[in-house]
């Protein structure tokens, strides 16, 4: 009986242990590192609240302390038809570590296992960096719940961004968003409803 007891509080030491040097146990929430005036973002997603793959891109949905992100990329159709089952396979991997530059047009994951995807919006990003073209790459944050800024959504109210423009952004008290915007399109960020996407020349 005695040996029993002593194997069981062994096992209890051990898995507690293991708990404790998990980084996804320890974060059960995502952080962001990094906020540089809403231009770059560094962060490290150790649990997302949400990834979801559409008919255009995807998106990243995470916490971090009391304020939602989302992330996301649009690509051409047959971008995203050629890379899906890997994408699926590459956000398994956890945490994810990623850095969005809105200047530089691109956004850069790396998974738990050191691999890495690269998606820009602009020629010179993609041959400086390797990236998988895009059509919309962005980042929201607020304070609720976030819905999906896609391409083409409002392209009436630019209170920033319009036409000509291949970046844009939002950035209120709580809440905001950037995105930047492929060949083709022009950026469109509207204040009054916190609203980052691009639109169709």
């Amino acid at each position: 009986m005695k040996k029993l007891v002593f194997i069981l509080l062994l096992t209890a030491l051990f898995l507690g242990s293991c708990q404790k040097n998990n980084p996804i146990q320890e974060h059960k929430n995502s952080f962001v590192l990094k906020n540089l005036g809403k231009e770059i973002f560094y962060g490290t997603i150790y649990k997302p609240d949400k990834i979801e793959y559409l008919n255009k891109g995807f998106f990243i949905a995470f916490k971090s302390n009391d304020t939602y992100h989302l992330v996301h990329v649009f690509l051409p159709k047959n971008v995203l038809d050629y890379n899906t089952s890997k994408l699926q396979s590459f956000f398994k991997h956890l945490p994810i570590n990623f850095s969005y530059n809105k200047k530089l047009h691109f956004v850069k994951f790396t998974n738990g296992t050191g691999e890495k995807w690269i998606f820009t919006t602009s020629d010179k990003a993609k041959e400086k960096f390797q990236g998988i073209p895009a059509v919309q790459i962005g980042v929201k944050w607020g304070k609720n719940h976030l819905k999906l800024d896609a391409p083409n959504k409002n392209c009436k109210n630019c209170t920033s961004g319009g036409e000509g423009a291949t970046s844009c952004g939002v950035n209120d008290t709580f809440s905001g968003c950037s995105v930047s915007c492929g060949s083709g399109y022009y950026a469109c960020c509207d204040g009054d409803s916190n609203t980052c996407h691009c639109c169709k020349d």
